[in-house]
């Protein structure tokens, strides 16, 4: 699953292409905040048009989908997004949809009740990865995580957070716990000072393995990034893949 971390890593905490640069998010929030989390694959491509009513026109054309899992909320015909059925240009945060490919998205509707994408929304090419079969059934792990913890997943905001490395550099996990941690996710309450590091540290979805030393970690080294956030607390969840770590 090593380009399946790479990738989701990249695009969904920070991404940047070319001069298309995107907000940091979050996995969990993406999940939180979206009206349709699935797997679709797209089926056909179509209706390139350029917008000219705002300043710098726009190149959008539509893509029709299959779901095959549904994850949250309902399906939809067709979606639009930004850039052409022939070519994508990425300065302009344009994406490329192939026709047969999967995708996971995670999306919300416009005003209009409608959903578009671009390059920086959260949509991840399945076919990209080794295995896709292994890649959908952790997304089936994750997503029935979150389901099982909804109330309590509702409660706080999530947040970004600094020095994740340390989960490597600091810890010395044997051959034995990364193969077993690395195909885990966990998420954990904390509470921050006001330099925004971890003064305490509550777990909602355990690892169920090395848990105390994993949390003992976290709060050492971790510090929070709240600064997307638009309310200020000094309680946040944080949202762990550790597959993203132990590749």
């Amino acid at each position: 699953m090593k380009y399946f971390l790479s990738f989701l890593f990249s695009i969904f905490l920070f991404s940047e292409i070319f001069a298309c640069t995107c907000e940091k998010g979050n996995f969990a929030n993406h999940y939180k905040t979206a009206d349709i989390v699935a797997i679709v694959t797209v089926t056909k491509k179509y209706g390139d048009y350029t917008d000219k009513s705002k300043t710098i026109e726009l190149n959008y054309y539509k893509a029709e989908l299959k779901f095959d899992k549904i994850y949250k909320g309902e399906k939809f015909k067709e979606l639009t997004a930004l850039g052409s059925t022939t070519y994508t240009n990425s300065a302009g945060c344009e994406i490329y949809l192939t026709v047969g490919n999967k995708y996971l998205i995670m999306l919300r509707k416009n005003a209009d009740g409608k959903y578009y994408t671009n390059a920086c929304s959260a949509i991840f090419n399945i076919n990209t990865q080794k295995s896709q079969s292994a890649t959908i059934r952790h997304f089936d792990y994750i997503f029935d995580c979150f389901k099982k913890h909804k109330k309590a997943l509702s409660e706080f905001e999530f947040a970004n957070f600094g020095n994740y490395s340390s989960l490597i550099d600091e810890s010395k996990f044997t051959k034995k716990d990364i193969k077993i941690l690395k195909n885990k996710i966990a998420v954990y309450k904390v509470s921050i000072d006001n330099n925004n590091k971890i003064t305490a540290i509550n777990p909602i979805i355990k690892v169920g393995y090395k848990d105390k030393k994993i949390e003992k970690i976290i709060k050492e080294h971790f510090s929070i990034d709240n600064s997307l956030i638009n309310y200020q607390t000094n309680t946040y969840l944080i949202y762990i893949d550790f597959s993203i770590y132990f590749i």
